[in-house]
């Protein structure tokens, strides 16, 4: 049973209150121990707790990797509670729409295995101008190289491009299993603030990522590109965090 209080649909713009670090509300799953409805999103667009004090924190800085870092074998994901509490806005209004309850764990050291994701909590509301959508609750699967994908955005189309691997190792947040998506021709893929949103297939509209950001300069089976976009595989970030799709 999907929960009573009104759902910001995914695709929408958030952001923490104040903040100048924009993401996108990737979609709603479900604690697979308590059936309550979890928002997901990117962990990178939270501000630091050492910072959240300041009255403009700091802008995001685009991250680029141009090649893959070596994991300790056998590392399994973490999570932590750093980002315990922080709020979760939408971008335009500033209406609060949810708290974070847990965050991947970011280890400069590279000694632990994670991702850039995070989870939060549906804010209670008696309005009902942000409810749910079917992408919203998406089915769910494995990505597979050449799907044509887009990315689940609700002001913005046309963001189409071609999975073109499924296994780069970016060690960005300690992940080490990257999506790779290649931009159609003429087109772009992903832009600045899209970070958290789903990648979905064109066709099917399941779900196979979560957006996280670019690589550039990276060859491919032979093929050299200038610019990729980068994707969590979905499945690990439920796993990461017990989640299952919404019912």
């Amino acid at each position: 049973m999907r929960p009573a209080v009104p759902l910001v649909p995914a695709g929408e713009r958030i952001c923490e209150p104040g903040s100048f670090k924009v993401g996108v509300a990737g979609g709603w799953f479900q604690d697979r121990a308590t059936g309550e409805a979890r928002l997901l999103t990117c962990a990178h667009l939270l501000t630091p707790p050492a910072l959240r004090a300041m009255a403009a924190p700091p802008t995001e800085r685009a991250w680029s990797r141009r090649g893959p870092e070596v994991e300790p074998d056998g590392a399994a994901p973490v999570r932590s509670l750093e980002g315990e509490g922080a709020r979760l806005c939408l971008a335009e209004s500033g209406r609060v729409v949810a708290t974070v309850l847990a965050a991947g764990q970011r280890d400069p050291r590279g000694r632990v295995r994670s991702l850039d994701a995070c989870i939060a909590a549906p804010e209670p509301s008696s309005e009902s101008a942000h409810v749910a959508t079917p992408e919203a609750a998406p089915r769910v699967a494995h990505a597979r190289v050449g799907a044509r994908v887009t990315l689940v955005l609700r002001d913005a189309a046309g963001l189409e491009g071609v999975i073109v691997a499924t296994d780069y190792a970016s060690g960005w947040y300690g992940s080490r299993r990257e999506i790779l998506v290649a931009p159609l021709e003429g087109t772009r893929v992903s832009r600045s603030g899209d970070s958290g949103a789903l990648l979905v297939e064109a066709d099917s509209g399941v779900a196979v990522g979560m957006h996280v950001g670019e690589v550039h300069g990276v060859t491919v089976a032979g093929v050299r590109y200038d610019v990729l976009a980068c994707a969590h595989h979905l499945l690990d970030v439920l796993e990461l965090f017990d989640l299952a799709p919404l019912r």
